[in-house]
């Protein structure tokens, strides 16, 4: 399934558990109704734009840094707070304070919440299993091939820091890479795709 539409399901599901949420006869609301929510809904946008921010950043360091315990924890820190403000979006239009500019600001906050929350669990997916990955590898155990494979398939590009090749090894690195090499059985794994620091 796509990210687009993996992204509109999840879009789709938020938008129907907002409007099922609302109260009879929001759409009319007398003139003593509590305020509209403009200034928490630039909060929120605020919030997005953050944690849009804070995504891309852990999204560059699964491409460029060994830290996938750290990382995982991180992007689990965006998707709880991404979910987080789409409850409070919720919260917004139960209370009737989505009304004219409002309602439509916030149905633009939902997709972008929605976006945030799918990739930042599909990046927090891929953290789990390469901090699994390097932990079966570094231990030499015979499941860290499947893992690999694994890995494969939820992210095909490796990430740099796994697949980087040192200038000048030391031989004795050389031969603890080979000797991991034959371990796994990955010869036929392309250059593309290798995770075993310094293998060609």
């Amino acid at each position: 399934m796509s990210h687009g539409f993996r992204s509109t399901l999840l879009v789709s599901a938020l938008l129907t558990a907002l409007t099922l949420a609302a109260p009879p006869g929001s759409a009319a609301r007398p003139a003593g109704d509590p305020p509209p929510a403009t200034g928490e809904l630039d909060a929120l946008d605020g919030l997005a734009a953050a944690l849009r921010s804070d995504l891309h950043l852990e999204q560059q360091r699964l491409d460029s840094a060994c830290e996938f315990t750290e990382i995982r924890a991180r992007l689990i820190r965006v998707r709880d707070e991404a979910v987080a403000a789409a409850e409070r979006l919720g919260s917004l239009w139960r209370g009737g304070r989505l009304r004219a500019r409002g309602l439509a600001m916030s149905e633009v906050l939902v997709y972008d919440f929605a976006a945030l929350i799918y990739e930042a669990r599909r990046d927090t997916a891929l953290a789990d299993t390469l901090a699994t990955l390097e932990e079966e590898t570094r231990q030499g155990s015979a499941e860290a091939r499947a893992l690999f494979r694994r890995m494969v398939e939820i992210h095909p590009a490796a990430p740099a820091c796994l697949s980087g090749t040192p200038d000048e090894p030391e031989r004795g690195d050389l031969a603890a890479v080979r000797a991991l090499k034959r371990a796994l059985s990955i010869d036929s794994v392309p250059d593309s795709v290798l995770v075993i620091r310094g293998l060609r």
